[in-house]
């Protein structure tokens, strides 16, 4: 079942962030995200590749702005190994590849719920990744997650 096995990930992930929070491992938790983003996005460029569904590479698009923080959160660590200096090089020669992701919005309306204090704003997101890129994007990916699996 999808639905429980994404709350069993989500559950893991929290727990084990929070235990390396509280006992100061701030960058070993930065780097268990990172690695987990590597991993999910690794699977997706495959099954993308391998299917070629919509949704998916859409997905694949908005991770975009995830490696943007990713990048953001690990250029923010104090202590950098080696193997650390050569993860967030080969990170940010992904983020080259993304940087050509385009993604579009256009704003419809907006509805105003006053009795629920809420605004929700439709839109739709056009995601704009060519065969190509997303080629150049699996085999980046492939190549970061083989640094880490060595």
């Amino acid at each position: 079942d999808k639905d429980s096995l994404n709350k069993i990930f989500t559950d893991a992930y929290r727990e084990t962030n929070l235990y390396l929070s509280k006992n100061n491992r701030e960058e070993v938790a930065n780097l268990v995200v990172t690695g987990a983003w590597i991993e999910g996005l690794y699977l997706m460029t495959r099954i993308a590749n391998e299917k070629s569904n919509k949704q998916l590479i859409d997905r694949i698009g908005e991770q975009k702005y995830s490696l943007h923080n990713l990048l953001s959160l690990l250029n923010n660590q104090q202590n950098k190994d080696n193997k650390t200096k050569e993860l967030i090089k080969k990170l940010k020669k992904l983020n080259t590849k993304f940087k050509k992701i385009e993604i579009k919005y256009k704003y419809f309306n907006q509805i105003v719920a006053p009795n629920e204090r809420k605004s929700i704003i439709l839109s739709e997101t056009k995601i704009l990744i060519t065969p190509e890129l997303l080629k150049e994007i699996t085999d980046k990916i492939k190549e970061t997650r083989k640094l880490i699996i060595k």
